[in-house]
C-alpha cells in the first residue's frame, strides 16, 4: 500500500512543481510547549506565536511585496 502511494505522490509533484508539502508546524509547536512549558502556557505561546508570524507575514508582503508586484505587473493587476 505505500508504494502504491508514493506513486501518486510522484506523478502529483511531477504535475505540480510549485506545491510543497509540509506538516503545519503548529501541531509541533504545540507539541513541544505543552510538554515544556505546561499545557496552558503552551498553548497561549502557540496561539500568540502563529497569530504574531501571521500577522507579520501579511504586513511585510503588504508593505514590500505590494509596492514590487504593482510595479512589475500593472497591467495584471
Amino acid at each position: 500500500m505505500e508504494s502504491h502511494n508514493i506513486v501518486h505522490l510522484e506523478d502529483y509533484t511531477s504535475d505540480y512543481t510549485a506545491q510543497t508539502f509540509m506538516i503545519p508546524r503548529t501541531v509541533f509547536m504545540s507539541l513541544l510547549a505543552s510538554s515544556l512549558f505546561g499545557v496552558f502556557k503552551g498553548v497561549a505561546l502557540v496561539v500568540f506565536n502563529a497569530t504574531a508570524s501571521a500577522s507579520s507575514c501579511y504586513c511585510l508582503s503588504k508593505l514590500i511585496w505590494r509596492p514590487i508586484v504593482f510595479y512589475v505587473w500593472p497591467d495584471k493587476l
